[in-house]
């Protein structure tokens, strides 16, 4: 498969196979995304494509990813949406990360907090165990 050639696709959306026609799709580029297992069958298109396939209209995303390059920083891009589209949630990858560590990882730091002390306090009872033992052994 190269750039340039027809691609025949059968969809499955929203986790259901389609009972639609297939839709013949020009492939544009070919791309690597980096979480797709191998066996995964992934495309990229747009929601125009994606409701021809689908048969729907939604008109929708949930989640939309944007590349800055070029000399173009991804907080300039992040600040150029807000500006286009105030209605958007936007944020940088940069912002996203901080976000988790103040917020996202703080269950796994009260679990771990939970399991040291019950480690300790297990550490502490085994050895007290073994020198009560020792003792009356004595």
């Amino acid at each position: 498969m190269s750039p340039g050639q027809t691609v025949t696709v059968r969809s499955e959306c929203l986790g259901r196979q389609s009972i639609l026609p297939t839709v013949d799709f020009e492939v544009a580029g070919i791309a690597t995304f980096p979480f797709d297992p191998e066996s995964q069958l992934t495309a990229a298109v747009t929601i125009a494509d994606f409701d021809r396939a689908c048969g729907s209209a939604q008109d929708q995303a949930d989640l939309f990813l944007v590349a800055s390059h070029g000399s173009v920083t991804p907080e300039a891009a992040v600040e150029a949406i807000r500006q286009l589209r105030p209605d958007l949630y936007t944020f940088s990858n940069d912002q996203l990360v901080s976000r988790f560590e103040l917020v996202g990882f703080s269950y796994f730091r009260q679990i771990s907090t939970v399991l040291a002390t019950v480690t300790l306090l297990f550490s502490i009872l085994l050895t007290s165990v073994l020198l009560t033992v020792s003792v009356n052994q004595r």
